[in-house]
């Protein structure tokens, strides 16, 4: 367990609830924090909205029958946020398994990834877990069938604004420099039914991260059978996906960089769903396919906050040269890389990491 004298009784409390598996040192720990009637739930509330933690939290105080410790009003909060998560989630979970059937149907080549594979097949409780999209990996090759076929099921390539409440499609050019420099197709959307959805986002990965190497996803979705990634592609997929956002500018500048749910769905994986043997050929991939700086940091981040006691003999085995790079962010919109101030507690219990920016700017300011 990681050791927790630098931090308070609220920080503790959500590292040791941002979890599903829990050893029994944890819960007993976790016990003598929550009978303490000077813990300022205020604060617990708002770092883990920030962390999008709130529905996994309120799942544990059920699941460890600690309903009656909160206060009646963060205990209203908590509770209308879950079921309002479950809502949402089982609705996109739906309209997720109607897009893979026609997929299917058609033989197209496609995969599951994050939250649509995650909330179903490891959290299984629909209200821990938030969906904000559809994520979906396929081959480059597909994506004018994929787009001819998202078109007839009522999906637009554009964005939301809420003003108008209206869905805006992206002209050509801005689809254009979105297939230059993101590593997703521009997001479909459509409008919901469903209360809690504004519209349902569908996103489409091409490639496992901003170096656009698209040849690397079609190779690894042809190993996998059935439209399912096997562990060790998809926890690669996670990992650069984890990366990728963390040390980027305009994930960064929106604050959504690192947060507590997304080393969650990494730890709960490798716990889950990944054997000694999976771990080892997702290393293997990431250093023949030069991913191994991301896999390396995401085990350097679970280190940080989890410190379960296998994250350093993995991280041995990944080819890294010069391992200082877990210090530094923004090579990609920089001139130079700048080391963070913070380090990764610190980051997750900041408000905003907009700080670490100064008066930099995102050169390219479209979200995958």
């Amino acid at each position: 367990m990681i050791l927790m004298k630098d931090l308070n009784r609220e920080q503790e409390m959500i590292l040791l609830m941002s979890r599903m598996s829990m050893s029994e040192a944890v819960v007993n720990r976790i016990d003598t924090l929550i009978r303490d009637k000077e813990l300022n739930w205020n604060y617990i509330l708002q770092v883990c909205i920030k962390n999008k933690i709130l529905g996994l939290f309120w799942g544990n105080i059920v699941r460890l029958k600690y309903v009656e410790f909160l206060p009646s009003k963060i205990l209203q909060v908590m509770k209308f946020h879950y079921l309002g998560i479950k809502n949402r989630t089982v609705a996109y979970i739906k309209e997720a398994e109607s897009i893979m059937r026609v997929f299917e149907e058609r033989n197209m080549k496609a995969a599951f990834l994050k939250g649509a594979y995650l909330v179903p097949h490891m959290y299984k409780e629909y209200g821990l877990r938030n969906m904000n999209d559809i994520d979906i990996m396929i081959g480059y090759q597909d994506a004018k069938a994929i787009s001819d076929i998202m078109g007839s099921l009522g999906y637009v390539q554009g964005e939301y604004h809420y003003e108008e409440d209206a869905i805006v499609p992206f002209s050509r050019q801005k689809q254009i420099l979105w297939k230059m420099q993101v590593n997703n197709m521009a997001p479909f959307l459509k409008r919901s039914e469903n209360d809690y959805i504004n519209c349902y986002k569908v996103d489409f990965c091409m490639s496992l991260d901003l170096k656009l190497k698209r040849e690397d996803v079609e190779n690894l979705l042809n190993r996998c059978a059935a439209n399912a990634l096997t562990p060790s592609i998809f926890f690669l997929h996670l990992c650069c996906h984890f990366y990728k956002e963390a040390v980027n500018l305009i994930w960064i500048y929106n604050n959504n960089d690192i947060n507590l749910i997304k080393l969650c769905d990494l730890r709960e994986y490798v716990i889950s769903h990944m054997t000694e043997q999976d771990i080892i050929q997702t290393i293997q991939l990431a250093n023949e396919l030069d991913y191994s700086e991301a896999v390396y940091y995401a085990f350097y981040c679970l280190q940080s906050i989890f410190s379960d006691g296998f994250e350093d003999r993995y991280m041995e085995l990944l080819q890294i040269k010069d391992k200082e790079f877990v210090n530094f962010f923004g090579k990609r919109d920089l001139e130079q890389e700048r080391r963070w101030e913070k380090g990764v507690l610190d980051r997750i219990f900041s408000v905003s990491n907009r700080d670490e920016l100064r008066d930099d700017l995102p050169k390219y300011r479209m979200m995958s």
